[in-house]
């Protein structure tokens, strides 16, 4: 097989997904729908619909409502109320799940043996093991707030749905 014939075919964005060359090699992108909140310098906001798919993988910011918030890139000119689909790349995806799910357990953990192996007591191997959890989440949280500062552009719009 030559090289040139792994480039990517195109998604097929009918109603059954097929399997392109680019799923072959690892690169997923997972398209789900929402609705455009508010467009602002070729970044929309788009409060996304919650699927099973999702799975709270941490990639949309959470709003105070029920349903999360992304920032994505607008390069085809949508306006608010437009339901739209929006593509991301599975190592967005990833990269996101890591950080919401194992970057805690990591400073839980951590914490522990780092707290164990200093003053050599289980008490405070716990104590230590707190201060590694919590210290993540703020972490994390500080993180979060840079992100929504930048409005994210690793989202992008390929579609409009409705008007």
């Amino acid at each position: 097989m030559v090289a040139q014939e792994l480039v990517p075919a195109p998604i097929n964005r009918g109603a059954h997904k097929g399997l392109h060359y680019a799923q072959i090699l690892g690169y997923f992108e997972m398209e789900e729908k929402g609705r455009v909140v508010k467009v602002d310098n070729g970044v929309a906001q788009v409060e996304m619909e919650r699927t099973s798919a999702c799975g709270r993988c941490g990639i949309c910011l959470q709003s105070s409502g029920d349903k999360p918030i992304l920032y994505a890139e607008d390069s085809i000119g949508v306006r608010s109320g437009d339901e739209v689909l929006v593509s991301v790349e599975s190592k967005q995806v990833l990269k996101a799940a890591f950080l919401i799910y194992l970057f805690p357990l990591v400073g839980l953990i951590g914490g522990y043996f780092l707290g164990r192996t200093v003053l050599g007591t289980e008490r405070t191997g716990i104590i230590f093991a707190g201060l590694g959890f919590f210290t993540t989440l703020f972490l994390l949280y500080q993180y979060d707030k840079r992100l929504k500062a930048q409005k994210s552009k690793e989202a992008k719009i390929v579609q409009i749905v409705k008007r």
